[in-house]
């Protein structure tokens, strides 16, 4: 492989996955907030889905493969802590219709 096949490859490469990050990062929002507005578990779920690939992917592309261990805990621990919130709002909101 020649020097600038493999410079266009990698260039390509880089294009989409700034590309798959940029529309990973507008579902997260999407999904967090369209699912925070419907009380929908599964929607705010999604969103932190979302969240944790964006991290990974971020993360992936640092030298230093500990980070992306670290990075990805730390996003687990994060998403399970905010879990509690929009579950107990929807045990909340289906009590009252009731």
């Amino acid at each position: 492989m020649t020097d600038d096949a493999r410079v266009t490859l990698v260039r390509r490469g880089l294009w989409l996955n700034y590309a798959t990050l940029s529309y990973n990062i507008v579902e997260a929002a999407v999904s967090l907030l369209a699912g925070l507005l419907a009380g929908s578990v599964a929607l705010v779920g999604f969103g932190f889905d979302s969240v944790i690939e964006v991290i990974a992917s971020v993360a992936a592309q640092c030298p230093d493969r500990t980070l992306i261990g670290i990075a990805v805990l730390a996003a687990s621990a994060i998403v399970m802590r905010c879990w509690r919130a929009p579950n107990a709002a929807w045990r909340v909101r289906s009590r009252a219709a009731r």
